[in-house]
């Protein structure tokens, strides 16, 4: 999945889009979410304003 994400993300970069990317240890379960959530509410937050 990390592959897949890579890709994209190098895509986007290669067309000169606008992405914010991160990457965390750890797998997508409670424990990384319980960390993470809080960034990603935060992110969409300051964006979905500017819809």
């Amino acid at each position: 999945m990390l592959s897949n994400t890579l890709k994209i993300k190098d895509l986007a970069l290669s067309k000169k889009l606008p992405i914010r990317f991160s990457v965390q240890p750890g797998e997508h379960n409670t424990e990384y979410w319980r960390k993470s959530i809080e960034y990603h509410f935060i992110y969409f937050k300051q964006h979905l304003k500017s819809i």
